[in-house]
């Protein structure tokens, strides 16, 4: 029992003392620290067509392409995260032509491929977020009225790597209009 107590004390030790290797604690002239102030490059999508723009991290994430005029994939440069911006709910099956937001809404809450932690309604918008079940897949949609339009945005990131794309959440979505 002593060598067990002995053993996971070391394991915490050696844990904790690692906990912060690869965060740089560099202060720059001013005594700011670096990594809280990291400058990403900007970069903006726009769809001419329907009328809705996002802003995303264009050192991070790398466009696809347009696919049928409708939409924009971007990938990260990691291959670990996706963003995808295009009319219509999360499958695209539902637009302005065949249903209200609202309808999208109930669709894509009732998508059985989710484990939704939480989602917000409101008349111009809303958002879900949870789990693709059966990964280790972690996804924020943010679904838009733009211009009459349905449009939805997600993003989709391995669970590992949540330190770096959750903080692109609020920034990316909160542009996307």
């Amino acid at each position: 029992m002593k060598y067990l107590l002995t053993v996971f004390a070391a394991f915490c030790l050696i844990t904790f003392s690692f906990s912060s290797c690869g965060s740089k604690s560099d202060k720059d002239k001013n005594g700011t620290d670096q990594d809280s102030t990291r400058r990403v490059t900007p970069g903006t999508y726009c769809n001419e067509e329907y009328k809705f723009c996002i802003k995303y991290p264009a050192d991070m994430m790398i466009p696809q392409g347009e696919f049928d005029g409708k939409g924009q994939e971007f990938l990260s440069t990691d291959s670990l995260c996706t963003l995808r911006v295009a009319v219509g709910n999360l499958d695209g099956t539902i637009t302005r032509d065949n249903a209200t937001i609202k309808d999208a809404y109930e669709k894509d809450i009732a998508n059985e491929n989710f484990d939704i932690s939480y989602k917000a309604f409101n008349t111009t918008n809303y958002i879900i977020m949870g789990v693709v079940i059966g990964s280790k897949t972690v996804f924020y949609q943010k679904t838009i009225l733009s211009n009459g339009e349905i449009v939805t945005g997600i993003l989709k990131y391995e669970s590992s790597v949540k330190d770096i794309y959750y903080p692109m959440i609020e920034p990316t979505f909160k542009s996307f209009k």
